[in-house]
């Protein structure tokens, strides 16, 4: 289907020769290389090995909204999100490509291999023929809170009026990610070329932004 990734699945980083030297490796891995899964077993990395990965497409997404009152005061909130999708972080390959000496936890050495899930080098297979940058993109959010208080003219003892509300309202209040999400904003992916079998690369995000307005709805 349209919006696949395909691939070979990566097992983290090779720590050292002997490892290579003992397990099925693409050619020309070496220690600190990101390490490639024999998924037929059969001894060998090759084409064969080679599996879906994911697609952009979300298995779900949902929105509701909320609405409260009790007495003056009214409450409504809006949250939504997305569970499922996978997303190309190719923002996340630019940055590690060009820094991947400042990176916590990378590869350094047989004695200093980090959490053995991020390269040192990129020696063997091509990252971006693997799901090493492939992330979850799900998320949910609130993206609208808003606290209001009525008054009218028989509370205030004014008749100038017809109604009178303050409120409060704050814009993506909270935003939560998959901690296998490395970017900034999920929703922040752009296509590139505009074609459906470029969507779910992410080529750069910004942070959303939180919002906090103060308001007063006047009726005469």
């Amino acid at each position: 289907p349209i919006g696949q990734y395909f691939g070979w699945h990566q097992q983290g980083v090779w720590k050292n020769q002997e490892e290579i030297d003992n397990n099925p490796s693409f050619p020309g891995a070496s220690p600190g290389s990101i390490r490639i899964a024999d998924l037929n077993g059969d001894g060998e990395i090759d084409a064969d090995d080679r599996a879906v990965l994911g697609n952009y497409l979300p298995d779900f997404e949902f929105g509701f909204i909320n609405e409260f009152r009790y007495k003056n005061l009214d409450l409504s909130i809006l949250i939504n999100g997305v569970i499922g999708g996978e997303i190309y972080n190719f923002e996340a390959d630019y940055y590690r490509s060009n820094r991947l000496y400042f990176t916590d936890n990378q590869w350094f050495s047989p004695e200093d291999p980090g959490n053995g899930e991020i390269i040192g080098n990129t020696n063997g297979a091509k990252l971006g023929s693997t799901d090493y940058y492939i992330e979850d993109g799900s998320y949910w959010g609130a993206r609208n809170i808003t606290l209001g208080y009525s008054l009218s003219p028989e509370g205030s003892g004014k008749s100038f009026f017809d109604t009178l509300r303050l409120y409060i309202s704050v814009q993506n209040a909270f935003y939560i990610t998959s901690n296998d999400f490395k970017g900034y904003n999920p929703e922040g992916i752009t296509d590139s070329a505009g074609s459906l079998t470029t969507r779910g690369v992410n080529y750069g995000s910004e942070p959303l932004n939180r919002t906090i307005s103060l308001g007063l709805n006047l009726n005469f």
